[in-house]
């Protein structure tokens, strides 16, 4: 089984990058099973790549690909756009090349080394497996609060994105919400909750 663990980055979470690498480098999975990282750069500065690639080099991390998609606005007003057309890049990868999953995984979260091989577990019984995460914490938080309708922590098989992309024409869709929603609407699906210890980094 081949998983392609791929998200966008940006250099505004560079906070994370370093610790999200080292926790992705760690990943261990079945004898049968292998995986491989792409990163998808949308940053508007073309030189973070390089930042990430250090990164890669300071960990001893080999095992990833790295795109810069040129040509990006670096406003909030542009995250979706961003968002859309790096993920439409990386569905691309899954269905021109030889992968079974995409394993989506955003860079500001930690995971243990099993993530892996705990979602694959249910993939036989259902299409689309996540993990909740804790939102990030603000000083005025007093609980844990964790996202569902997110692509922050979901394996799908390749399958589903046949029919599903994130580019239509001029129009972007980042894929959380109510792309994210369409898919789990059509598709047998679940959120394991607490099951591992996951961390959400904030910037602060």
């Amino acid at each position: 089984m081949k998983i392609l663990i791929a998200t966008p980055i940006h250099e505004l979470k560079d906070y994370s990058m370093r610790r999200w690498l080292k926790s992705v480098s760690e990943i261990k999975v079945d004898n049968s099973d292998e995986w491989k990282l792409l990163m998808v750069d949308n940053s508007q500065n073309p030189n973070y790549q390089e930042k990430v690639r250090g990164y890669c080099k300071e960990l001893g991390f080999v095992n990833y690909n790295l795109l810069h998609i040129g040509g990006m606005i670096d406003s909030d007003e542009y995250t979706q756009q961003r968002l859309g057309i790096s993920r439409e890049e990386i569905r691309q990868k899954l269905l021109n090349e030889d992968w079974d999953y995409w394993f989506s995984w955003e860079c500001d979260i930690i995971c243990p080394s099993n993530i892996l091989t705990t979602l694959l577990k249910y993939s036989s019984d259902c299409d689309v497996v996540g993990h909740t995460y804790p939102l990030r914490r603000t000083r005025n938080d007093k609980g844990s609060y964790m996202e569902l309708e997110s692509m922050g922590l979901m394996l799908f098989p390749k399958r589903i994105f046949l029919n599903y992309g994130f580019t239509k024409g001029k129009i972007h869709r980042a894929g959380d919400g109510p792309l994210l929603n369409e898919i789990i609407a059509h598709w047998k699906w679940i959120s394991l909750h607490n099951c591992l210890t996951i961390e959400h980094l904030n910037d602060t």
